[in-house]
């Protein structure tokens, strides 16, 4: 509710969308975790973190293909992040993401 009440109150803030959508991850509720990414894109188009996210979930839904292009799209938004690189590696190699551990905002 907090988080709700947050993205309502200022709809371009990551934090919101990114812990919102961590803490639904973590409880397996990934389509609503999508919907969380989906409405923060639409307020901050050129979040790297909110792509990463995005591309994690896409991955955990076996759309490897998207989940590939969102990675990338946030590589290019942040093209130092590690953690991004990372992701994208885990992805690429097709392994399954090892844990539900999304990117921190900076």
């Amino acid at each position: 509710e907090y988080y709700s009440k947050a993205m309502r109150l200022q709809p371009n803030r990551v934090p919101a969308y990114n812990n919102l959508g961590e803490i639904l991850l973590k409880q397996g509720r990934v389509d609503e975790a999508m919907k969380v990414c989906h409405r923060g894109l639409l307020y901050v188009p050129d979040s790297p973190i909110l792509h990463c996210n995005l591309g994690v979930l896409l991955q955990k839904q076996g759309r490897r293909d998207e989940a590939i292009r969102e990675v990338r799209t946030a590589l290019e938004l942040d093209p130092n992040s590690a953690e991004i690189r990372r992701v994208l590696q885990v992805i690429l190699n097709k392994r399954s993401y090892p844990s539900t551990k999304t990117p921190e905002y900076k």
